[in-house]
């Protein structure tokens, strides 16, 4: 289950549990929401300024090559380091980054790409051919550790450095992907050389050992998952430094993102990253971002209830805005059962077992109507998801019945005992296996709800059979591929589920090249998936927040909420 904690992280930020934004570092005589003082942008002006801050969990690392939590890949490097590609988020359309341009092979097997000239790190240290190379090298040799980078460097076979001015790398992958280029170009974090190689000899030296590891080595996968650090990043941000040069991070409390007055971006795109600075808040009571909201401090509220807060304080319908939206990397809701398992194995049980999640409860009460039923792997109206596909029916008497004609009963004393996983802490779980729990007793299976720390829980399912289901969140990629999930040979797929249909329907999706052909054989396996139930599908989520009406061009994107072109205009600024 590689890349689980990147997942589960996601899940704190994706559904809005809380993400808060406000302003910091206060001047003198600034404006706070609701006060219109101050002159209007001249010309129609971008306003420079304003500092964007969320409430948010903490990473436990920064370190590209081993981080795969939400906040640090998405609102930490996502912020301080380039990607070879990524995506434009107005269009949603693949845009050069580090990769200044790409040129595809007509197989899709392989591609190369022409580095984006005079890009520099935010220590000013030129950002060349050979921190690219390292980043590839890196990640090769320590494919094992990989978090979110390993979801597309997984798929490189090699990289090639083409003679020539500006420089070209040419990407060959270990089978033709249809979303190669994406897939490698957004998960492929650029990283300086000069800062692993120094921290890796620092390392090397403190364990005894004559020089630093070289990428290939047998110390060198051990010694790189010890950074903790990102390094410096050619990004718009970078993060904050004292006096003395040491991070500004404060563990525990928060985290400061300073302008990266190095970064390319702003002078290839006038108007872009206006905000002055970022700060993610680690705070974990809840009422403090509240009371927040209440005193107009914050830009942005995530979290259960908003409808109710607006009806309780309706003094914020002035100055805020609720928000719905959807991004690429917002996931389902699921529950993975152990194939194993010979009841499991039955597919009329695991039907059964489909019919004991209320999927519109789960969406219209637990979620506030902030998700929707879901009965496939993919993004809800996305070429390939089947659109007349529909939810198991809840029906625990029917269950039973099924259950009955599988062997078990348990008046008859042979009841269907489970043990169902979930992770600890979450009360979006609990809840769900609340109502799950009430339902299987109706039906007669004896459910056994059990919870663990999410790594532990990982272990479990990758190692051991002592479990019968597991309920999580997953996160998607920015591309539909349910390969990883429900191929025989998928990463994810932890069930020890095979169908050879399925196996055949996505080896060809793979490599398909026409979309709509493409979204066909997708279509087919969701629909053979559906008959087999191999997971119960449950819910996918959005995010529903409060947002500062005043802040500009703040539309919901192909990326949700991305900042990459919002300001504020100068009497509602907050610094």
């Amino acid at each position: 289950m590689r890349g689980l904690p990147w997942l589960m992280g996601g899940l704190v930020v994706a559904v809005g549990l809380l993400l808060v934004v406000q302003s910091l570092l206060q001047r003198p005589g600034s404006a706070v929401i609701g006060s219109p003082t101050g002159p209007a942008p001249a010309d129609g002006a971008v306003v420079q300024g304003h500092v964007y801050t969320g409430i948010t969990d903490e990473p436990e690392s920064l370190n590209p090559f081993t981080v795969g939590g939400g906040t640090a890949r998405r609102y930490v490097l996502g912020f301080t380091h380039d990607v070879l590609i990524d995506t434009d988020p107005a269009t949603g359309e693949l845009r050069g980054a580090v990769a200044e341009t790409w040129q595809e092979e007509p197989d899709g097997g392989a591609f190369t790409v022409r580095l984006r000239p005079g890009i520099h790190f935010a220590d000013g240290s030129e950002l060349t051919a050979d921190d690219v190379l390292f980043t590839w090298e890196a990640a090769h040799a320590a494919s094992s550790l990989l978090g979110s980078m390993g979801d597309g460097m997984n798929l490189v076979r090699t990289v090639q450095l083409l003679d020539g001015t500006p420089a070209r790398l040419r990407i060959e992958l270990q089978r033709p992907h249809f979303a190669g280029v994406r897939a490698v170009g957004e998960s492929w974090i650029v990283v300086q050389k000069q800062f692993f190689m120094t921290r890796l000899r620092e390392l090397a030296a403190a364990a005894g050992l004559d020089e630093a590891p070289q990428p290939g080595s047998a110390e060198f996968p051990r010694l790189l998952a010890s950074i903790k650090d990102s390094g410096p990043g050619s990004g718009p941000y970078m993060i904050g430094q004292d006096e003395q040069g040491r991070s500004t991070w404060r563990q525990g409390q928060d985290l400061r993102l300073v302008r990266n007055p190095l970064c390319w971006r702003r002078s290839a795109a006038s108007g872009s990253w206006n905000f002055e600075g970022i700060r993610l808040l680690f705070q974990g009571d809840p009422s403090v971002a509240y009371t927040e909201l209440t005193k107009k401090n914050l830009d942005w509220y995530g979290a259960a209830g908003i409808d109710r807060i607006l009806e309780r304080e309706p003094k914020l319908r002035a100055d805020y805005r609720k928000v719905v939206y959807d991004y690429p990397n917002l996931g389902i809701y699921m529950v993975q059962w152990n194939h194993r398992n010979q009841a499991l194995a039955d597919v009329r049980v695991r039907q059964a077992l489909a019919m004991l999640f209320d999927r519109q409860a789960i969406t219209d009460k637990l979620l506030e109507g902030n998700a929707r039923p879901a009965v496939a792997y993919g993004k809800l109206g996305q070429p390939g998801y089947p659109r007349d596909l529909q939810p198991p029916k809840f029906d625990p008497v029917a269950a039973r019945r099924l259950l009955r004609e599988a062997g078990y009963d348990h008046e008859a004393g042979t009841p269907l005992k489970l043990r169902l996983f979930t992770g600890a802490g979450n009360e979006v779980f609990r809840r769900i296996l609340d109502l799950a729990s009430d339902a299987a007793a109706h039906a007669g299976v004896e459910l056994e709800v059990r919870t663990a720390e999410w790594g532990g829980l990982a272990d479990l399912t990758k190692t051991s059979d002592a479990w019968d289901g597991v309920l999580l969140y997953f996160g998607f990629r920015s591309y539909v591929d349910p390969y990883d999930m429900f191929h025989s040979a998928g990463g994810s797929n932890v069930m020890g589920f095979r169908d050879d249909e399925v196996d055949r329907l996505l080896e060809q999706a793979r490599t398909e090249r026409d979309g709509a052909q493409r979204a066909a054989l997708f279509e087919q396996a969701h629909r053979r998936i559906d008959e087999l139930q191999p997971v119960a599908f449950l819910a996918h989520v959005l995010v529903a927040v409060l947002f500062n009406a005043h802040i500009e061009n703040a539309e919901p994107g192909p990326l949700g909420l991305w900042p990459e072109r919002f300001w504020v205009p100068l009497q509602y600024q907050r610094h």
